[in-house]
């Protein structure tokens, strides 16, 4: 799949994006790559989805 108009963000918390990596208004997903580009898994709105051998933790908040 070609990844088109993927944004890095370095810190995760870029005012660009309104302070909030995990905020759904402002990204369709999110791709997990290794350093060779090589995808290591991909998180939306409904589903988070590994490579083999990898794990997705989800931690709630609580506040």
């Amino acid at each position: 799949m070609e990844e088109k108009n993927a944004v890095i963000i370095e810190p995760a918390n870029d005012k660009e994006f309104g302070t909030s990596l995990l905020n759904s208004r402002n990204w369709d997903r999110i791709v997990i790559t290794d350093a060779n580009g090589k995808k290591v898994a991909e998180i939306d709105g409904e589903t988070a989805t590994p490579a083999t051998g990898y794990l997705v933790k989800m931690y709630p908040n609580f506040d």
